[in-house]
């Protein structure tokens, strides 16, 4: 079941990590809603205390019963953003290259996510 809906609101020109968009935008949000992450965003609890980032398993040592516990939790509410991130890629925006006029790129992107959330509306 999909719940909540996909919401653009920074792009940037080039190759940017996301989480480079993220530091950069953090200052300008009026509110600090909790963030579902991965592990591709350590570092982001000195940022904002509301974000939920699985723990990494040390090397040679297994992760604690609480800590797989909690990485199960954490991945439980992360499948509908990656079932959204699936949606966008059958528009071929994420998972090409986009080799049309860039000024029209975030025009376009918008669109999908329209789409995306209006299919979500009406299910």
């Amino acid at each position: 079941m999909r719940t909540g809906y996909l919401l653009n609101t920074v792009s940037a020109q080039g190759s940017v990590h996301d989480f480079s968009l993220f530091k950069r935008t953090l200052k300008h949000w009026h509110c600090r809603p909790y963030v579902i992450v991965d592990k591709g965003y350590e570092g982001i609890q000195r940022l904002t205390d509301k974000a939920l980032i699985p723990f990494k398993k040390p090397k040679g040592r297994p992760l604690a019963p609480e800590q797989t516990h909690f990485n199960r939790e954490v991945n439980r509410r992360r499948i509908p953003i990656e079932h959204a991130f699936a949606a966008l890629k059958t528009f071929k925006i994420l998972s090409t290259r986009y080799r049309n006029r860039r000024q029209r790129l975030m025009l376009r992107f918008n669109l999908i996510v329209g789409f995306y959330n209006r299919e979500l509306i009406n299910k």
